[in-house]
């Protein structure tokens, strides 16, 4: 949350059949634990703050064995519903601002069926602030994606998505301009699933954490950065 300078979480797992129905804020130095009615417990929503709307957005993820595609608001004092329709149901992928558009940008995630399959999304939504809209994409595109890290990049006015999980372990950057997807030129960029990436702004660099590079793979943490054009492993 940009506006009041702080750090929102919601939910989680405490184990493989537990999963958080909590709300904290972190202000840099200390956690703050919200309670009353919201979202409910759940895995792998996506969040993102919208600063145009001055709230945090929060969308889908799973609990109790069912993928959710409900779209709540947090304004710092309580949960709102906003909307009921929208992206199909789906669990994580990724969610961001795009600051160049004013609008929250949802790319892939996946479905989990009652036969305990995975389906994996290739769609691109946007949020308005008050509904979704699904825009359509020409090729080529990114395709089928599940624990999808991407961010904005300021400097070129573009939302970048940074490798991720599908069939297999993907290591490409892709930008989206408002119009077109395009995948940049980079050079050993790290092939990963369910890592972070973040701007930082004061060294216009990117950022990336953690994640695990195969699948069943063991959790990693190392760093890497980004300077659009070579990705460097600064911390194993």
């Amino acid at each position: 949350d940009i506006t009041r300078d702080v750090l929102v979480i919601h939910g989680g797992l405490q184990d493989a059949n537990t999963s958080f129905d909590e709300t904290w804020e972190w202000d840099g130095q200390t956690w703050t634990k919200f309670t009353g009615a919201g979202p409910g417990g759940r895995e792998g929503a996506l969040m993102a703050y919208d600063p145009a709307h001055e709230v945090t957005i929060l969308f889908g993820g799973a609990a109790d064995m069912q993928v959710l595609g409900d779209t709540w608001a947090w304004d710092g004092a309580q949960w709102t519903q906003v909307s009921a329709e929208g992206p199909p149901p789906r669990f994580p992928g990724g969610l961001i601002y795009d600051a160049a558009r004013q609008e929250l940008l949802l790319y892939s995630g996946h479905f989990a069926e009652a036969t305990g399959a995975f389906f994996d999304y290739d769609d691109l939504w946007a949020w308005d602030g008050g509904s979704w809209r699904e825009i359509a994409q020409n090729e080529p595109t990114p395709g089928h994606r599940t624990h999808t890290a991407i961010t904005f990049d300021p400097n070129t006015d573009t939302v970048l998505l940074i490798s991720s999980g599908s069939e297999t372990f993907l290591s490409d950057v892709w930008a989206w301009d408002g119009t077109q997807w395009t995948q940049v030129e980079t050079s050993n960029t790290p092939a990963r699933s369910g890592h972070n990436v973040a701007y930082d702004v004061a060294r216009d660099t990117f950022v990336l954490f953690g994640g695990v590079d195969r699948p069943g793979g063991k959790a990693l943490s190392d760093t890497w950065e980004w300077d659009r054009v070579n990705w460097l492993c600064v911390e194993n």
